[in-house]
């Protein structure tokens, strides 16, 4: 992101910056860096609690919540080496309370080249279908539901309260879900890759841990020897919420947070 659309995200920009430890921001790009293909920037009105779709094949995708009835969406087309590199060719469309995000044809994600987003959203948001094929996800300041997929890269997510799905092909997912209701379905599974979340530590649950080719470990109580392969628990005073993790190859972490 060049120096000029960083100051331009005055609201939400504050928020990814407050992430820096999860979040990266580029610097003023220098002759080293990848050019960039040119920028797409739009703010549409949007009410709380509606839902939202973006579909990206490769480049990051953050999304941060706001205060503000209204999405504001930011694409960058960088080149690759050797490749002209994507236009922000970006197609929107916009159904009642739901808004849809993806690549027109013209955005020639081809090669090395990529699309990176930053969305500004309402906190309250239905994420129904955030989709990559190549990049990290983050998300931050964020409550209602999400559901996140994949192919490879690495999802990172702080301060969300509510439902969420996360499907990784190739990856790692590191979550901090807070105020856990019951009812809340939190399922998390990573085909190649660690997983570690983050829970209040009154946080009242059902959680079912499975790494049968690594390791469970965990801060909380499980009433059973850790590490372990595969754990079921009920962590606080219960029923809670209802947590599923599951990485095929690669280990598990439940953690406390900060």
């Amino acid at each position: 992101m060049t120096w000029d659309k960083k100051k331009a995200l005055a609201g939400c920009g504050a928020v990814l910056l407050l992430a820096s430890c999860i979040i990266v921001v580029r610097e003023p790009p220098n002759s080293s860096e990848p050019p960039v293909k040119g920028e797409f920037e739009k703010t549409v009105p949007f009410e709380p609690e509606g839902s939202i779709s973006l579909e990206n094949r490769a480049g990051t995708i953050e999304i941060a919540g706001w205060e503000r009835n209204e999405v504001e969406i930011i694409a960058e087309g960088v080149a690759g080496e050797g490749d002209d590199g994507p236009s922000p060719d970006i197609r929107l469309g916009e159904e009642a309370s739901s808004l849809w995000i993806r690549p027109g044809e013209e955005s020639g994600l081809d090669g090395n080249s990529f699309l990176n987003y930053v969305l500004c959203v309402p906190h309250a948001v239905d994420l129904r279908e955030i989709r990559n094929e190549k990049g990290n996800i983050f998300l931050r300041n964020i409550y209602g539901k999400a559901a996140i997929d994949l192919d490879r890269g690495d999802v990172r997510v702080a301060n969300y309260s509510g439902g969420i799905t996360i499907a990784v092909a190739r990856g790692s997912v590191d979550a901090e879900v807070l105020d856990l209701r019951e009812g809340d379905e939190i399922r998390i599974t990573v085909t190649s890759g660690d997983i570690m979340i983050r829970l209040q530590d009154a946080a009242s649950a059902r959680l079912t841990a499975l790494a049968p080719n690594g390791r469970v470990s965990s801060e909380f109580d499980m009433g059973t020897p850790l590490p372990a392969s595969e754990v079921s628990a009920t962590l606080g005073t219960g029923p809670g919420a209802f947590i599923r993790l599951e990485a095929l190859d690669g280990d598990i972490a439940v953690r406390k947070t900060d």
